[in-house]
């Protein structure tokens, strides 16, 4: 899974940005972790925070100085984006969507991580 992690150092930041694409707002998700207590809490989109094109916009403080906050992106490995049925048409926009999720599952797979 992708993810960027940054360090809360000022509980007055709402602004995180992150430097991965996404299908969907839903994939991605934000959690901070207590690091004195190592407890994960998971924010609720629309609760805790919005995502702005590559920008997590938080909506309420999801945690202390100290803690991480965690950006992720989780696509589905499931859900079908794109619908196929016998004798469809297929579009170029839906092949590259289905690429795109894809290249997602691969990168999970490998483990590659983002820090910054």
């Amino acid at each position: 899974m992708i993810s960027a992690e940054y360090t809360i150092t000022d509980l007055n930041k709402l602004i995180y940005n992150f430097a991965f694409d996404y299908l969907k707002k839903k994939y991605v998700k934000v959690s901070s972790k207590n690091t004195t207590t190592g407890v994960v809490t998971n924010c609720t989109y629309g609760v805790h925070y919005v995502v702005v094109d590559n920008t997590i916009e938080l909506l309420q403080s999801v945690g202390a100085v100290g803690d991480v906050l965690r950006i992720v992106r989780e696509t589905s490995t499931s859900e079908q984006i794109v619908s196929w049925n016998d004798a469809s048409i297929l579009k170029a926009s839906d092949m590259s969507l289905s690429q795109l999720q894809q290249l997602y599952i691969t990168l999970y797979i490998s483990g590659i991580i983002l820090k910054i």
